[in-house]
């Protein structure tokens, strides 16, 4: 898997190192941009969340902000516009793709391959996650593709995140 893809920036939590001078750029959510050091040539591929409002799924989720991102997408929070419930949604966006409007595609530093491969596993992820069911794990409510990507449709606990 790792010799189909090409050189990408090695991700720690929300920041990343640069795959050129190894230097720190950091991201802020919400800023919804990355900040690095004036000495590094390497530019990170545009990785914007998705606005507020955006409608997915033949609009039953409408995303309401972005919670989270991490090496393999982004977390929103979002409404259920059929049940009326509030869910988590997760995006899969691997790092090394760019986001073209709404859509997700490979970057400098991604293959369609890899990025391939990365929803094949966000899938198997919402398949292993579908069948757990316990008090401790967060329950799968939808799985869907749209937008060159694949999302996941999760229940929502509110609290502090783990970097909290």
């Amino acid at each position: 898997f790792r010799s189909k893809c090409r050189r990408r920036p090695t991700i720690l939590g929300r920041d990343f190192i640069s795959p050129v001078c190894f230097s720190h750029i950091a991201f802020s959510i919400e800023r919804n941009r990355e900040t690095r050091p004036e000495t590094c040539s390497y530019f990170a591929p545009r990785m914007p969340f998705l606005p507020p409002e955006t409608s997915l799924f033949n609009a039953r989720y409408t995303l309401q902000n972005p919670i989270g991102r991490g090496g393999f997408g982004r977390t929103y929070r979002a409404l259920d516009e059929r049940t009326g419930r509030v869910v988590a949604i997760k995006e899969c966006f691997p790092a090394g793709c760019e986001r073209h409007e709404k859509r997700i595609v490979p970057g400098d530093f991604a293959s369609h391959e890899c990025l391939e491969r990365f929803r094949e596993m966000f899938r198997e992820q919402a398949r292993r996650l579908g069948q757990i069911h316990h008090r401790a794990v967060v329950s799968l409510f939808d799985c869907f593709d749209e937008n060159g990507t694949t999302y996941l449709v999760m229940e929502l606990l509110e609290g502090p995140t783990l970097l909290e």
